[in-house]
């Protein structure tokens, strides 16, 4: 379960806002997500959900503990920040499986076509430089 305390609280005026830094307590949880912290200060501090802003938040190394840097807007409305969700694998149809299969056997043979015909060029290249180079030294 997580914990929040605000450590320190800046009225900006001019800005329209406060300016919070929070401690969140998340023993046995990983770092809480924009989400859970700006639905858990919206409860704690009575104000509307979509006017806090979380700026950042920080992990402290070796603690199950967190930093965060929070706005609270009096007119500007920044929005309820969404969970991210997963996205679902597919299930791989076993007709690709053996089209897989086919195209690497496929590819793993041409190698081999290739180099045979590569073969053959560079021997083709070798006897005609063999016979270039005698007719040079009689000159």
């Amino acid at each position: 379960m997580m914990k929040l305390k605000v450590d320190k609280e800046k009225e900006n005026p001019f800005l329209g806002r406060k300016e919070l830094v929070v401690s969140i307590e998340h023993t046995g949880e990983k770092t809480p997500t924009r989400a859970a912290v700006q639905t858990l200060l919206a409860k704690e501090l009575g104000a509307q959900q979509d006017k806090i802003e979380i700026r950042k938040i920080f992990s402290v190394k070796g603690k199950s503990e967190s930093t965060a840097l929070v706005n609270v807007w009096k007119d500007k409305i920044v929005g309820i920040e969404k969970p991210k969700e997963k996205k679902e694998e597919k299930p791989v149809k076993e007709e690709s499986k053996q089209e897989a299969v086919q195209k690497e056997d496929k590819k793993e043979e041409k190698p081999e076509e290739k180099k045979s015909e590569e073969d053959k060029k560079q021997g083709e290249k070798k006897e005609t430089k063999a016979e270039e180079k005698p007719a040079e030294k009689k000159e």
